[in-house]
């Protein structure tokens, strides 16, 4: 699997899991529920603000390929604050980088299923430096690559 269908597949896999009725948006409560349940304060805020920004046709909700600008374009977005959040959420020794350990705990917390070869996959793709470690910054960088 090349970078670009990886990365497109966990995008799929996240949009599915943030659109709770399965009808093809996300809409704002659904959103919001995703992001109160991952416990980011402020959560209605967020959604209603990544919302205005990423739902470009103005239809009230989010269709998988504005969700997948939005995550794409997480810096500016409301979405990146609850971003930084969570990646804390997940650094859970606080060094300011996530491993292969933390990342996998992610993907459990999240419910999407990441067969081991796609995490190693997009682990190495990800950390840039390659010193094992997936800063902040990197993570971003690899979002708008895609």
């Amino acid at each position: 699997m090349d970078d670009r269908q990886l990365a497109n597949s966990l995008v799929d896999r996240l949009f599915k899991k943030m659109d709770l009725d399965g009808n093809g948006r996300i809409s704002l409560d659904e959103m919001t529920h995703v992001l109160l349940g991952l416990g980011i304060e402020g959560a209605r805020e967020i959604a209603e603000a990544t919302m205005a920004t990423g739902d470009t046709d103005r239809s009230g909700d989010l269709d998988r390929d504005e969700f997948a600008v939005v995550i794409g374009t997480l810096e500016s977005t409301a979405i990146g604050i609850g971003f930084k959040l969570l990646f804390a959420a997940f650094d859970t020794d606080d060094d300011g980088h996530i491993d292969s350990d933390e990342l996998q705990r992610l993907f459990l917390f999240l419910d999407i299923a990441v067969s081991p070869d796609e995490r190693k996959q997009l682990f190495t793709r990800v950390d840039a430096d390659g010193n094992g470690r997936m800063s902040i910054d990197e993570v971003k960088e690899a979002l708008a690559r895609y």
